[in-house]
């Protein structure tokens, strides 16, 4: 479902991958083109940057996604403090983490959904 000639969306920084110090680090999944138009992965570290924690940058960018493009998103972040996040508006998104702290992996076949708004 690519437009002829383009690259996926998971290996252009800012859409499918981003991080920075100042934020922290996102990666995306979905239909490429939403991530690219709205770049989305930058978008999430820069309302980390801001101040918002994992989630609610998360939540912000899966709704803007929801409302604009009217399409499916999902995104695993991290905050420069360590808080983990899995959003998305799709019935499912697995995905899991591990730290060095914990016995075992946390995984899940649900993030925290955003209800899709279309």
């Amino acid at each position: 479902m690519k437009l002829p000639g383009r690259i996926g969306d998971t290996p252009v920084i800012g859409t499918g991958l981003y991080s920075d110090n100042l934020g922290g680090a996102a990666t995306v999944t979905g239909i490429g083109e939403v991530a690219i138009k709205l770049a989305v992965s930058k978008e999430v570290c820069s309302m980390m940057s801001d101040g918002l924690c994992a989630l609610r940058a998360s939540i912000g960018a899966v709704t803007t996604a929801s409302i604009r493009l009217k399409d499916d998103m999902g995104i695993i972040a991290i905050d420069r403090s360590g808080r983990i996040a899995s959003v998305h508006n799709s019935p499912y998104m697995p995905w899991a983490f591990s730290t060095t702290k914990m016995r075992k992996p946390e995984a899940s076949l649900r993030g925290k959904i955003v209800a899709p708004l279309f």
